[in-house]
Parts: C-alpha cells; structure tokens; sequence
C-alpha cells in the first residue's frame, strides 16, 4: 500500500521499493488533476458505445468538463499564494519604525 507523508513542504509517497517525491502542492494536485480527467473522458468515451450506458458516458464527460476548469483554477489559486507569499517577504524587509 502507498503511504504519503509530508514533510517540509516535500510530499513523498513510498510505493513499494520507489519513492516518489512533489515539492510542491499545486503541481501534485495538477497531475492527480490531468490523470483523473483522462481517466473520466477515456471510461466516458468507451461507454457510448452502448445505448445502455450512454447516461453514465455523459456524466463522466460533464465530471472531466468540471475538471478542466478546475486547471484555471488551481494556477490562480498557485498565483495569489505566491503573491501573498512575495509580498510578505518584502514586508519583512523594511525596517520598523
């Protein structure tokens, strides 16, 4: 089983004898992000092929539609963080009066 840790602001996840590191926690949830889109418009596009499952297909298509939004999302939220962040910093920098 995958165990993932976060330490220091490194994510690391033990799987098997590999680890697999993210240093940061936007590009982590981008590609869980990218994969699970791919997973939804592939699964979606294999079930209209049946009548049957057609319904199922479009949910998933609307569920990977809501997802590419949330890419736009993710980068502004990454943005003003790293603002917040910059502005902060520079704060810091002034001396007190």
């Amino acid at each position: 089983m995958a165990e993932f840790k976060n330490e220091t602001g490194t994510y690391e996840m033990d799987v098997g004898n590999f680890e697999i590191f993210f240093r940061k926690r936007y590009n982590l949830l981008s590609i869980l992000n990218d994969l699970s889109l791919g997973v939804w418009f592939t699964v979606g596009s294999i079930l209209f092929f049946w009548s049957a499952t057609q319904t199922f297909g479009t949910a998933l298509f609307v569920l990977g539609s809501l997802q590419l939004l949330g890419r736009p999302v993710l980068k502004l939220v990454h943005a003003l963080f790293m603002k917040r962040s910059t502005q902060r910093i520079r704060n810091s920098d002034k001396p007190s009066d």
